[in-house]
């Protein structure tokens, strides 16, 4: 799987896409305004958009499903990036889907799975994926440290998702530079 994951092209860049596109000019007017970007209208908001056909709680939310149509809608409407599910027992996710949006569009796409060994960042690679979600509430520190290098080493970046603001420091301190908060707790659903 290494193999297959180094003879990938670079990884389009995930942290790049989603930073804000400023001109020097508006920089330079803002240095000495108030630093509230929403207010002062300096940032366009940047969306993930996911690819998914089903999840637990809400069963098949897609019978009639192409994902490579979805991600390219998605795309030529402003997506910054892409979030695939490769789940295949609970969202009915495959691999085949990354691989195919990736060929399909030119903005990252990111493997959304549950994500808990390395083999399966290389995994991620091979299949195209330009990032990965790693989910904080189920991964012990040393884990989380040790996927986000992994990841760096393949020069892919990391969505780490929280729940709670101890997730958030955990996160923070592990040393990721992409954080999302999802309202919905793991445990309570």
């Amino acid at each position: 799987m290494m193999l297959l994951a180094a003879a990938q092209p670079p990884p389009r860049d995930l942290l790049e896409a989603l930073r804000p596109k400023r001109s020097a000019d508006s920089v330079n007017e803002s240095a000495g305004a108030e630093q509230d970007a929403f207010a002062n209208n300096q940032t366009e908001i940047r969306l993930i958009a996911e690819v998914k056909r089903a999840s637990p709680s809400k069963g098949l939310l897609a019978p009639h499903f192409d994902p490579v149509a979805l991600a390219q809608t998605y795309a030529a409407h402003g997506a910054t990036a892409i979030s695939v599910l490769t789940e295949p027992h609970f969202f009915l996710g495959s691999p085949q889907y990354l691989t195919a949006i990736k060929a399909a569009v030119s903005v990252p796409v990111l493997r959304k799975d549950f994500i808990v060994d390395e083999y399966q960042v290389y995994e991620a690679r091979a299949w195209g994926a330009d990032a990965i979600l790693l989910i904080c509430a189920i991964l012990r520190d040393e884990q989380l440290r040790h996927l986000l290098k992994v990841a760096h080493d393949q020069r892919m970046h990391c969505l780490v998702e929280v729940h709670s603001v101890e997730e958030a420091q955990r996160t923070v301190a592990a040393g990721a530079s992409i954080i999302g908060v999802n309202s919905r707790d793991l445990v309570t659903f």
